[in-house]
């Protein structure tokens, strides 16, 4: 049930389990209802199974992922500061699953903006032989903390390597949106201009749907700055008419204000 996402039927089966389970049985469902519990957003729940387990069944073979799935609760819950310390218990004990702490510990750096350490650990892990499972994860993460550093040459490089090896990814269309955002920040207006205009063309679904209102804004503002100001006018105009609130509408006419008054229309322009 909890794997075919039917969490409140399996939530509600491992507490019936555990009314009746024997004690040699207890760790693995308290760990399993923790698992249900953090895949339905319950995360104090959660928190409280896991932590059963660790305290009551240390030595149990569920005490090990329930460590880990304690840290990775813990991060999701916002809390990563207890986080980090869960999941370096589990890196600097648990040989099996290092790899996977080590990368949750680079969250962990992320949540709280701290995009030089998560990129230490990220770029230890990207040179891991074999590499890990998750290594398009990797790929983006380390693009993401370089464009959070600002720097926006090699993001931008890293964003078009990820599009390049992962070309199902979900986050295809937010690799391409922030590798147009990056050459854009380097005044490569046209590179940036063609990758929104590559947004543009995916297919709607989640992902992409959600890149493409930034996507479009920023083509606009390539087009402005590349001086093409009755295109740029036109994008602005159909950003305005779909605007969600009163201050991107009022950025947006504004916008169109400077195109046609670098267009000697000052008519238009006041």
């Amino acid at each position: 049930q909890s794997e075919l996402g039917q969490l409140d039927d399996a939530i509600a089966s491992f507490k019936a389990m555990l009314d009746k389970a024997p004690v040699s049985r207890q760790a693995q469902g308290r760990y399993s209802l923790g698992v249900a519990l953090y895949k339905a957003e319950q995360y104090d729940d959660a928190i409280q199974q896991l932590r059963t387990v660790l305290e009551d069944f240390p030595e149990d073979r569920y005490a090990a992922p329930a460590r880990l799935q304690l840290g990775l609760t813990q991060l999701a819950d916002g809390d990563p500061g207890d986080a980090r310390k869960t999941l370096k218990e589990v890196a600097d004990k648990d040989e099996k699953r290092r790899v996977t702490a080590r990368y949750w510990l680079s969250q962990c750096d992320i949540r709280e903006e701290k995009y030089d350490d998560a990129r230490k650990i990220l770029d230890d892990l990207a040179k891991l032989n074999p590499p890990p499972p998750n290594m398009d994860e990797i790929t983006f993460d380390r693009a993401l903390c370089s464009m959070a550093m600002e720097k926006w040459e090699d993001a931008a490089g890293e964003f078009a390597d990820f599009r390049s090896k992962y070309t199902q990814s979900p986050q295809l269309a937010d690799a391409t949106y922030r590798q147009a955002f990056c050459l854009h920040k380097t005044e490569k207006y046209e590179e940036s201009l063609a990758m929104c205009e590559a947004v543009a063309k995916l297919p709607d679904g989640g992902a992409a749907q959600s890149s493409k209102p930034p996507a479009a804004e920023l083509a606009a503002e390539n087009q402005f700055l590349l001086g093409r100001f009755d295109a740029a006018a036109d994008a602005f105009d159909a950003l305005s008419k779909d605007a969600r609130t009163d201050e991107d509408r009022r950025r947006f006419t504004f916008r169109r204000g400077q195109c046609a008054s670098f267009n000697d229309d000052f008519a238009a322009a006041i």
